[in-house]
């Protein structure tokens, strides 16, 4: 496990995520045009782990600018070796995972979300190539179980052709289609481990998906429950 995760910041790491999350948040308005299904689903306060599909690099800033919520979330453990952004990820506090450490991952999460921190997994492990839903991983079940904590689905729809996606079989070098994206996130209301099976967000995903390709205008939309 990386030795240099710490769920306590320092002052120094505090100011460097103040200012990352300023620049990416403050990118993120420029870059997407987000619209909100769902947000009466969010308590105020209490935590809660969150789960949704994986389309791009860049899922976490339209997710909390459409929450306002400040997230623990996972990074391949790798990506912390890298200058800069390794020295990035440690400051915000992001968890390293590996194929290798997924237990002590998992209780990491789930000791973050018992805390009452919102933290943001994406059980299909790793981005789509195609567009399409992966196969869901059931670790999320075990960070819910561990955490005594509720599950908020959360669906994306919109970063599919973003620079950060792999359609057109690459990553970042592509020009974006349009600049300005319009990005959809929907959130359920909070649920029990029990309720939130694999095939039971696969579900809520695909209803998500049919009722954007239905009502793109649409201004409000029930959220499946």
């Amino acid at each position: 496990m990386h030795t240099t995760w710490n769920p306590r910041q320092s002052r120094a790491d505090r100011l460097l995520e103040r200012a990352v999350r300023a620049a990416a948040l403050g990118l993120g308005r420029i870059f997407y045009r987000v619209r909100v299904v769902g947000a009466e689903n969010l308590s105020a306060e209490g935590g809660a782990l969150f789960v949704c599909n994986h389309v791009s690099y860049a899922d976490t800033i339209p997710i909390s600018l459409a929450s306002g919520r400040k997230f623990r979330f996972t990074s391949f453990e790798g990506l912390f070796d890298v200058p800069l952004l390794g020295r990035g990820l440690q400051a915000v506090g992001s968890i390293p995972v590996s194929p290798t450490n997924a237990r002590e991952a998992i209780r990491r999460m789930a000791d973050c979300a018992a805390a009452g921190e919102s933290v943001l997994l994406f059980p299909e492990g790793k981005l789509t190539l195609d567009g399409a839903t992966q196969e869901i991983k059931g670790g999320y079940e075990l960070v819910a179980k561990r955490a005594g904590c509720p599950i908020v689905m959360v669906h994306l729809d919109g970063l599919w052709g973003s620079i950060f996606s792999f359609e057109g079989g690459r990553w970042f070098f592509k020009w974006p289609r349009p600049w300005r994206r319009d990005v959809k996130v929907t959130f359920s209301r909070p649920v029990a481990v029990d309720e939130a099976t694999p095939e039971r967000l696969r579900v809520f995903w695909a209803s998500c998906t049919t009722r954007c390709r239905c009502q793109a205008c649409a201004t409000s939309e029930e959220v499946a429950a």
